[in-house]
């Protein structure tokens, strides 16, 4: 091969190169951003859309950093707890955008100084709800260190991490008689729930914190002599008589639940509930003395 057909060869497969590396960055240019990707320009109209990607939509508790009115208006909107039914979008808010192509931060030059701080681009944000569609509620600066931070789902990830792990607490239980009880005399359990270990306890990350308070919200006795009360109210009294003597094993089983409240760049809204319950048992031990009946003879005269 001569040195022209050798360097024909080279310019071809160069040009293919740079257009292959075309393609991929288009392709990466069109791909949702992360979540904590927003923080870099130029950004597109899905950055921080992560929960139906490619169409750029994002759910839930919302916060955007250095701009705290967004947290507060997602804490107060839709018709579920934690905005569990808002959709969010964003667009870039440029007059000069390119409307075939929404994603194309060129449009903004020139802008960012006038309505945004330094190193960011302005940007409509959006809220869809069971009741409204696409309403614009506010501009946004995103870019450098500013980002649409996914509260509500790092504060429910947080929540479900401590609930998978957390002990809950005993109840204190109380019985009447309050020693050894006897067969056939009917005996009254109650529990009580021990107000100083319930929280609210503190706990998640350096970009979202929460706080967790437990809640009983029901008991289940089993008496230890195979009865059980069913699950009942946890200030609710529950009556049983045995009918055999000995020193029996009861359990006593709660099922808790809990509220958080979570906390961004120091602004803190909820309670919200938690998902799910948990049930926690524990051991109990009731004497019972088998009773027997007494002849009193007739006193004497």
């Amino acid at each position: 091969m001569t040195s022209r057909a050798r360097r024909r060869r080279s310019i071809i497969v160069t040009g293919a190169l740079l257009i292959a590396m075309a393609a991929a960055l288009s392709v990466t240019r069109l791909t949702p951003a992360a979540a904590r990707d927003c923080g870099t320009l130029p950004v597109s109209v899905d950055c921080g859309a992560t929960a139906d990607p490619p169409d750029g939509y994002f759910h839930g508790l919302i916060g955007v950093t250095g701009q705290d009115w967004v947290l507060d208006l997602a804490s107060r909107s839709g018709d579920s707890a934690g905005c569990g039914d808002c959709v969010w979008t964003i667009a870039l808010d440029c007059p000069q955008t390119n409307p075939e192509r929404p994603d194309d931060s060129a449009g903004c030059a020139g802008m960012s100084g006038a309505q945004c701080p330094p190193e960011t681009l302005p940007f409509r944000l959006y809220l869809t709800t069971a009741t409204i569609t696409n309403e614009a509620v506010g501009d946004v600066c995103l870019g450098g260190d500013r980002q649409i931070v996914l509260v509500g789902e790092d504060a429910e990830s947080d929540v479900e991490r401590y609930v998978d792990a957390v002990t809950p607490p005993d109840l204190l239980i109380q019985r009447r008689p309050h020693g050894p009880t006897l067969t056939g005399l009917t005996t009254f359990f109650r529990a009580a729930a021990p107000a100083d270990r319930l929280g609210p306890y503190s706990f998640g990350g350096p970009t979202v914190s929460e706080a967790i308070t437990l809640v009983p919200e029901q008991v289940s006795w089993a008496f230890g002599d195979d009865a059980f009360s069913g699950w009942q109210p946890v200030e609710a009294v529950a009556r049983h008589r045995y009918l055999n003597g000995g020193v029996l094993d009861g359990t006593l089983t709660t099922r808790w639940s809990a509220s958080y409240t979570a906390t961004f760049e120091g602004h803190t809204v909820g309670p919200f509930p938690a998902k799910g319950t948990l049930d926690h048992p524990q051991a109990f031990v009731v004497p019972v003395d088998t009773s027997r009946p007494v002849l009193v003879g007739p006193g004497v005269g």
